[in-house]
């Protein structure tokens, strides 16, 4: 899980992320570095940046996508419902 500390700013609006806020966090790098999106793979970023952000949903199928692939190594873990609509 990306580490949020004081002075950790958003890696959307790039404003700090203040206690209290609402956030979407990323774990790991999970995309090649050939892809634009890198940079905001292990951060954190305000909800309300994220629900509004244009690369929203490129973003989370990528993300979903790695998730889902971990879920088959993982004892702990299962999936409860996958349709396209998730995707």
């Amino acid at each position: 899980m990306s580490l949020v500390f004081g002075g950790t700013t958003c890696s959307i609006c790039n404003k700090r992320l203040e206690h209290g806020d609402r956030i979407f966090a990323t774990s790991g790098v999970f995309l090649p570095a050939s892809n634009t999106l890198q940079v905001f793979c292990d951060t954190a970023m305000h909800w309300k940046c994220y629900i509004t952000w244009n690369k929203r949903k490129e973003f989370a199928f990528e993300y979903s996508k790695v998730i889902i692939e971990d879920e088959k190594n993982n004892v702990f873990w299962a999936k409860v419902y996958l349709d396209n609509n998730f995707l």
